[in-house]
């Protein structure tokens, strides 16, 4: 068996561009609230839904993302600072959510892991009809029901 991607090649993007991106305007609309120009200071209460919403977002969706290549050995899962191999017969469930546009392959194992008891990331090729294909290959390889 070769060692192929399973995770989106956009990742990093999803991980690291797009909140840092998100942050940089909840920054420069802080600035506009603390020194405001045409803001009043009643938008105060706007700003921190905005702001919650999406660091709740960063910090759920965005940030615990994984870089996930299926090889010989188990699935080799990055942070992009860490790499570990996780045995397939470690996995407990493999599931999928969809936000929208965004979907995201929830990967469930028996006992804890450097990243904790289960891994998120972007599948490649995010347009299916039905269940991605790559959950019933992981669910194969972990000798799960299909």
């Amino acid at each position: 068996m070769d060692i192929k991607t399973i995770s989106s090649t956009t990742t990093w993007v999803n991980k690291f561009v797009f909140p840092g991106i998100l942050i940089f305007g909840v920054i420069c609309i802080a600035i506009q609230l603390f020194f405001p120009s045409e803001l009043e200071r009643s938008d105060l209460g706007t700003f921190l839904v905005i702001t919650s919403a999406i660091l709740i977002f960063a910090c759920f969706h965005a940030i615990p993302l994984k870089k996930v290549k299926i090889t010989p050995d188990g699935l080799l899962v990055s942070n992009y600072f860490k790499i570990i191999t996780i045995p397939f017969s470690e996995i407990e469930s493999v599931k999928n959510i969809n936000f929208g546009l965004a979907l995201r392959i929830i990967v469930t194992f028996k006992n804890t892991t450097e990243f904790g008891s289960k891994i998120m990331f972007n599948p490649r090729y995010w347009f299916t009809l039905g269940p991605h294909p790559v959950i019933d290959e992981l669910r194969t390889l972990a000798g799960l029901e299909v």
